[in-house]
Parts: structure tokens; C-alpha cells; sequence
């Protein structure tokens, strides 16, 4: 991701939430409302079984669980904030983060990714989702906030990395 879209997503952020200190929640609101992406999970419907495990009290995102049968498993989440999305594969002991560099030929993330850029959607790598982001939030330490919390969930740490 180039500096410029790093920038883009901040603008972005500042922009919905109004303040970094107090920041506003209320357009998520009109976000569910919306219902933006829609036509998206209508599309990933037909090829997979999706549920939708949003959780309208932490997340900034709308969270949907992706399976292709009992074995695998992924989690998609897409930011209330932008057209950004986060998608994990679901192991013990913890989830894969998914970006395009560790796809690995897997035929259902190809057609996940697909979809995602089909809706113009982008999928965020590592590097960009750990980037440190003052915006306060409820259940995140304000020393741990990174994009990932402020565009996806408000918790503490970060799913794919172990607590220590």
C-alpha cells in the first residue's frame, strides 16, 4: 500500500469518527442502514455458506463467517468506515491472516478475493492493518490501537498475533 492510500484510509477515518479524542460513532448507524455491500454477500452466497456474526456493540465492521464445508473456514470482515476488508483463515491455534501475498492457489480465497475487487473492495495486508492510529476507542489500550481496531473490531489485540 502506498503512502497516499495509507493517507486516504486516515482521512477517511477522521472523517466518520469527527475527533480522535471523542470520537463519533453514529454513522455505523446509517452505514447498517445502507446495507452497502449487499449485492457483495449476495454474490458470495452462491458459491459458500455465509453468517453474519456482527457484533453491533464492538464492531466497526460487518463480520461474516464464510465456510465451505465443516473443515474450512473463514471470517471476512468489512469496515463500516470504507470499501476495506480483512479476511482471515480460520486454524488452531490461531487464525491466517489472508492478503494476496499468502493466498497460495487456495481456489476459495482466489474466489473471495475476486469478489471482494469485483465490488471494488480492498483487501488490507499486514503492514497497513498494524499501523498506529490515536483514535480512542472503548476497549482498546490507547497504546494498541492500530488501523485494524479502528476500521474492523474495538479490542485489545490483535486476532492473528499471539498475546503475550
Amino acid at each position: 500500500m502506498t503512502t497516499s492510500e495509507l493517507d486516504t484510509i486516515k482521512a477517511q477515518v477522521l472523517d466518520k469518527h469527527r475527533s480522535l479524542e471523542k470520537p463519533d460513532f453514529h454513522f455505523r448507524w446509517d452505514v447498517i442502514n445502507h446495507r452497502p455491500y449487499t449485492r457483495l454477500i449476495d454474490e458470495l452466497l452462491t458459491h459458500f455458506f455465509i453468517k453474519d456474526v456482527t457484533d453491533l456493540n464492538q464492531d466497526g465492521s460487518f463480520v461474516y463467517l464464510i465456510e465451505q464445508d465443516r473443515d474450512r473456514q473463514w471470517k471476512l470482515q468489512i469496515s463500516m468506515v470504507g470499501p476495506y476488508a480483512v479476511l482471515f483463515r480460520l486454524a488452531q491455534p490461531l487464525p491466517t491472516l489472508i492478503d494476496e501475498s499468502v493466498l497460495k492457489g487456495s481456489d476459495t480465497e482466489i474466489v473471495i478475493l475476486r469478489i471482494l475487487l469485483k465490488h471494488h473492495v480492498q483487501l488490507l495486508d499486514e503492514p497497513t492493518l498494524i499501523e498506529r492510529f490515536p483514535l480512542k476507542l472503548d476497549y482498546a489500550d490507547d497504546q494498541n490501537v492500530r488501523l485494524y481496531q479502528v476500521l474492523f473490531t474495538d479490542t485489545d489485540s490483535l486476532p492473528w498475533q499471539r498475546h503475550s
